[in-house]
């Protein structure tokens, strides 16, 4: 499906023409037969300045093989054709002509699974720069996996049971990164999926990055607020997680189990009419729970099915409104 979504069939014909027989690369020779005999690029030096750009393509998307030098897969080879780097691309064509004003729910998103990772998904190292990379090729979700670091530093890797699968990162400078980073290539919102697996006090850290970091640009709304348009949101981030405040690790109450704590704690001291410094705790961390949710407005949701009666009016919805969205722009076009 998402080569379907992102790649052209006439880059996928081309992407054809020019690989390596029975691979699933084009290298640097195939490129430059492209550039050659697709392209019109016929000077030395434009070809060399093409193949440079080929050469420092997306890490993800590019190997480099004996005898072949740099190859790209498919969704490389269709990236670099997107991207800026090609200079006969067309302005016009990485302008947004779709309307953005429907709510949120009704678009595909270009999302990242385990954004932090290269390469193996089980012992793979943790980087910054591949949520750089991923948002300057035009990723709008990105995946934090945040876990509970030194020095009261939150920080993100791979984890299973409570086990470290993988390398670590500050989550601070993953914060950093997106907003220095983030809306270099597009506008359009990010998104920043929170899995969550810190105690209370790292979670209020994490608030007080994302406050001191991201600042306003963070889209803040109440769980009832109906889904904003993209439109109105450019520029912004929002976060994500999930329905409700997750027991963390060590067995912590969710943020209704710390209020009837702190309640019930707090009712018992007054009857004693002794300070209970365990209904101050409760109160404590019920605050630093909230201020924690304060900042979310989108909430996971399981799919159980595209045949559940809501998925299927949405469905009918969304391809009534790209089929009068496609005679809107064709009658443009036309005129």
């Amino acid at each position: 499906m998402m080569r379907e979504l992102l790649v052209q069939p006439d880059v996928q014909l081309y992407f054809d023409l020019f690989k390596v027989p029975n691979e699933s690369f084009i290298s640097e020779e195939g490129y430059v037969r492209f550039l050659k005999e697709v392209q019109g690029v016929d000077t030395p030096e434009a070809l060399e300045e093409e193949l440079e750009f080929f050469r420092n393509a997306n890490d993800s998307y590019k190997q480099t093989r004996q005898g072949l030098g740099v190859c790209l897969t498919l969704l490389g080879f269709n990236a670099l054709l997107c991207s800026a780097a090609n200079h006969l691309m067309s302005v016009k064509r990485q302008k947004v002509h779709q309307p953005l004003s429907y709510p949120l729910s009704d678009y595909w998103i270009n999302s990242s699974h385990n954004t932090y990772l290269c390469g193996d998904q089980v012992v793979g190292r943790s980087a910054v720069g591949q949520y750089i990379d991923l948002l300057l090729s035009g990723c709008r979700c990105v995946e934090l996996d945040c876990w509970n670091g030194p020095e009261g530093e939150p920080v993100l890797f791979h984890g299973l049971g409570g086990y470290q699968l993988s390398t670590r990162i500050p989550f601070r400078d993953v914060i950093r990164a997106c907003k220095d980073y983030g809306f270099q290539r597009s506008k359009l919102p990010i998104i920043l999926s929170l899995e969550m697996h810190c105690t209370t006090s790292q979670k209020a850290k994490i608030t007080e990055i994302i406050n001191e970091i991201l600042g306003d640009s963070v889209y803040r709304c109440s769980p009832t607020t109906p889904l904003p348009a993209p439109g109105s949101l450019l520029c912004c981030f929002l976060i994500a997680a999930a329905a409700a405040a997750a027991a963390a690790a060590g067995g912590e109450d969710t943020a209704e189990g710390s209020a009837a704590t702190a309640t019930a704690a707090a009712a018992g001291s007054s009857a004693e009419g002794a300070t209970d410094t365990k209904a101050e705790r409760a109160a404590a961390k019920l605050e630093k729970l909230k201020a924690f949710q304060r900042n979310i407005c989108l909430r996971g949701r399981k799919l159980k099915g595209f045949d559940q009666p809501r998925n299927r009016e949405k469905r009918l919805r969304q391809q009534q409104q790209q089929q009068q969205h496609n005679q809107q722009h064709n009658q443009q076009q036309q005129q």
